[in-house]
């Protein structure tokens, strides 16, 4: 995907939370990501800070690849309870679950 300067989609990224969704080895797991950047317009990048020796990263290590959904502003509860969602935290990931 292009986008062009000042293009009204890249307005998404100026202060928007992501929600980083992995699937692996520790299964199922929603990480809420206050540093997600768009860094380029041509390619479209998106830059994501996520720390080493967490779940997100051994998903992202094993599998290649996470999802990055940019959050709403009436989205900060989802948001507030995305973090440790694992699948050893079921409540908690199938109440998200039940929301998308």
């Amino acid at each position: 995907m292009e986008l062009s300067w000042n293009d009204r989609r890249a307005r998404q990224f100026l202060t928007n939370v992501g929600l980083i969704t992995t699937d692996g080895r520790c299964g199922p797991n929603v990480m809420a990501a206050e540093w997600t950047h768009h860094v380029s317009y041509s390619p479209s990048l998106i830059a994501i800070n996520v720390r080493g020796d967490d779940a997100t990263a051994e998903n992202i290590n094993q599998s290649k690849e996470f999802g990055v959904n940019l959050a709403a502003e009436d989205q900060n509860i989802l948001c507030s309870l995305g973090g440790d969602i694992q699948e050893k935290n079921l409540i908690r990931y199938l109440f998200l679950k039940s929301l998308v």
